[in-house]
């Protein structure tokens, strides 16, 4: 965000920052500062306790301190990174030798980012050969024993139901979104606002092992929960899987650290009047601004807003006072260019023609806001935010549907549309036309590297296409149609080579070669309610559905598998006088080990209650997540595992744990 020429205003006290100290930052950063909020200035930074409320200032976007924080510069001297150990050494150490290295190791230098994946795929393929070893042991001691470096993490976060997924640029994580517990029919306002209150949950898996790694819920959860039936992309990443955008809470955009726990975003933008679905949004590729529908001036609607840190509250089309396009928060330009209307003709009406149905976002570079309307697909110059080109899509989009018959390569330089007359390729930088293909065809994906486009036909087949050639190739696999319930997923998806497909048919997932002819090569189960299919990095497909997550090799081989609702309907062992403990928890510890029993992971403890002799069973369901990104089995670990409440307690009181508190409570013993 750039302060430069802004006026300015705050508004309430900020913690640790005079009025003085903030108007000195404020003046250095090129702002000038005035002391009473009007429709004159540019922007109003509140305090906490500011009691400036939504509509005070017309049409002025106003942000939280945490905005005008994040702006101050860091004069901390960067630190030089320090070395944890060799990791060609650890590549090719056998048991013993790990042990002597890790023992040697530097483990304050030890950086999960660099360090842990190369020891883990050792200690795998050591465990592989021999099993579990003393090297093992000590590195699970040292990863976990680090404090708040790692906890234990069951997959089982999700109160409502899961409709919303997404696969990060690179790969190697998924996100999904659930929103809130419906309440029974004819339910009170106050179940619904309890609801609400309640709300939904981030949930983030580790590709490569199947394992979820984090949950972002806690007492308040994620307000309203993530996304809406029938609502597709409401779950969107930045270019370097930092940053994870999403719709929440009916109408607000937010933007969440995917790898820290909190569940409140780290930046939020509530840009619409009180609207009753999520508005359709873009998200820039450096993660640091949104665009939201919301009505507005501009022949096409909607606004950008910063989101780098803090939430802003802002009505852009409530105010007087036009604002030039231009700068962090802005509306799109007012008219439409000549060359635009003119190729549209005179019965060029720009409310319909501009309506967006669907925003596929900007394009990599930052250059070009997409759009999709009902007949039109068109792009936005940023740079003056003016439309700079529009095409007729030939399809049909609506904002509810599931299917759009739109889809930018990943590259940018291409668009495809499927309509009445086929499928056209054209230029994502000009709009020019470049190739027609009489295919009819539902759905379409781009492989990576943006050369080739997969039309699919639902339940008939997939059809290749090469940009720049007219021959096409076809696969006889039927795709499932997109999921009103699970709408991110697709029935394709292309390996991250761009050589290989996957399809989601009636028989499971069929597993094609595309680096010639097609040639079907494998068919791998999938569950009942997978309705889409991706694949991501380490050759690792993901099947989803609204009920299901099953991660898989390419042959069949099971990687990992969660039902996002399981249940049991044994007794729970932090539940006492019809209380639950484990509520009080970030993430209800208690987890169903199958359709009758309960267990218990505490994610701080490093210990489990579960029957025993079920340590297995825990090891499926359980493991540690390291930095809420990386997953490290439980069983290379010393976990303490106790067979009930009461010996959990003994081992809490002589380990002198704040834990044996709560288990005291549970057990209804006296406090020692």
């Amino acid at each position: 965000m750039d302060l430069t020429g802004k006026k300015i205003v705050f508004s309430g006290k900020f913690h640790g920052l005079s009025r003085d100290e903030a108007t000195a930052h404020a003046e250095a950063l090129g702002a000038t500062v005035q002391k009473t909020p009007s429709p004159k200035v540019d922007l109003v930074f509140r305090s906490r306790d500011s009691g400036l409320h939504y509509g005070k200032v017309i049409g002025v976007p106003v942000l939280t301190e945490a905005a005008f924080r994040h702006l101050l510069p860091d004069d901390r001297p960067a630190e030089p990174p320090a070395v944890f150990t060799d990791p060609a050494a650890i590549a090719e150490a056998d048991a013993d030798k790990l042990r002597a290295i890790l023992e040697a190791a530097d483990w304050t230098a030890f950086t999960p980012d660099r360090d842990l994946l190369g020891l883990r795929t050792r200690l795998a393929e050591i465990e592989a050969s021999q099993g579990i070893t003393e090297a093992h042991r000590l590195a699970t001691a040292r990863i976990t024993g680090a404090k708040d470096a790692a906890r234990l993490h069951h997959p089982y976060v999700h109160i409502g139901d899961v409709r919303s997924a997404a696969l990060s640029p690179c790969g190697r994580w998924l996100a999904v979104g659930s929103g809130i517990e419906i309440p029974g029919e004819g339910s009170p306002s106050s179940d619904w606002e309890r609801s609400y209150r309640h709300g939904g949950t981030l949930q983030i898996f580790e590709v490569a092992t199947g394992r979820s790694v984090n949950g972002m819920r806690n007492s308040n959860a994620i307000s309203g929960g993530v996304g809406w039936d029938d609502y597709r992309g409401a779950l969107r990443w930045s270019a370097d899987s930092t940053r994870l955008a999403a719709a929440y809470n009916t109408n607000v955009i937010g933007v969440w650290d995917p790898f820290d726990d909190y569940a409140y975003p780290i930046a939020s933008a509530a840009l619409t009047d009180g609207a009753s679905r999520p508005p359709q949004f873009g998200f820039s590729p450096d993660g640091c601004s949104v665009w939201v529908d919301v009505r507005t001036d501009g022949v096409v609607w909607g606004a950008i807003a910063n989101v780098e840190r803090g939430d802003v509250i802002w009505d852009p089309g409530y105010g007087t006072r036009k604002r030039p396009y231009g700068g962090d928060f802005t509306t799109l330009a007012e008219d439409a260019p000549g060359h635009v209307a003119e190729a549209l003709g005179p019965r060029f009406d720009s409310e319909s023609t501009f309506s967006v149905e669907w925003c596929p976002g900007w394009s990599p570079d930052g250059r070009f806001l997409r759009f999709v309307s009902a007949d039109f697909v068109f792009a936005v110059d940023t740079a003056d935010g003016r439309v700079a080109w529009i095409l007729k899509h030939g399809g049909r989009a609506d904002h509810w549907a599931t299917e759009v018959p739109v889809e930018f390569s990943p590259c940018g330089r291409y668009v495809a549309c499927t309509g009445r007359d086929g499928v056209l390729i054209a230029d994502a930088v000009t709009g020019e036309v470049l190739a027609r293909h009489e295919i009819t065809a539902e759905g379409l994906v781009w492989s990576p590297d943006g050369e080739r486009v997969a039309a699919l036909a639902n339940g008939v087949a997939v059809h290749l296409i090469d940009v720049g050639e007219e021959r096409r190739r076809g696969m006889r696999a039927g795709p499932r149609a997109r999921c009103a319930k699970m709408p991110d997923a697709l029935g394709f998806a292309w390996s991250p080579d761009g050589t290989r497909g996957v399809v989601r048919t009636a028989e499971g997932a069929e597993v094609w070669s595309l680096a010639g002819e097609p040639e079907r090569l494998a068919v791998v189960d999938a569950p009942e309610d997978a309705c889409g299919v991706l694949w991501g990095a380490g050759d690792v497909i993901v099947l989803i559905g609204p009920e299901t997550v099953r991660f898989t090799r390419p042959d069949g081989t099971a990687v990992g598998e969660v039902a996002f609702h399981a249940a049991a309907t044994g007794r729970r062992p932090l539940e006492r006088g019809g209380t639950d403990h484990g509520d009080y928890y970030h993430i209800n510890p208690t987890f169903p080990l199958d359709e009758q029993t309960h267990a218990v992971a505490f994610d701080r403890e490093d210990l489990v209650i579960a029957p025993a002799g079920r340590e297995s069973e825990v090891d499926a369901k359980v493991a540690w997540t390291v930095g809420s990104r990386y997953s490290w089995p439980l069983r290379w670990g010393a976990t303490r595992f106790a067979a009930d409440t009461r010996e959990a307690y003994d081992h809490a009181v002589a380990e002198d744990w704040s834990l044996r508190y709560t288990l005291a409570d549970v057990l209804g013993v006296q406090r020692d």
